[in-house]
């Protein structure tokens, strides 16, 4: 099955700051042991476009090019166009 979930992913799993991080990073690397798990990290101010493969999952991270979290809707129709292209059988919005 192909999983996607959207939500704060941490940037350094050695250092997870809890509440939304702690819960996305728990059920993504659990799911990640039985299906293929595609992780869409929220667009974070000053960070950068990039794909990552941590053991069993990929992690899709975006920039917000603005000064303000609100800013990061702009990136949804390139977010929605990647989920889009990996046709998931599940999406899990966690925020």
């Amino acid at each position: 099955m192909n999983i996607v979930q959207f939500g704060s992913y941490p940037l350094d799993c050695n250092c997870i700051r809890g509440g939304v991080e702690s819960s996305v990073y728990g059920l993504a690397n659990a799911l990640a042991a039985t299906h293929q798990v595609d992780v869409f990290d929220v667009p974070r101010i000053g960070g950068k476009d990039a794909i990552e493969s941590q053991q069993l999952l990929t992690i899709h991270r975006y920039a917000n090019h603005g000064k303000y979290n609100i800013e990061a809707t702009q990136r949804l129709d390139d977010i929605l166009r990647d989920i889009t292209a990996l046709h998931p059988d599940v999406i899990h919005i966690h925020g």
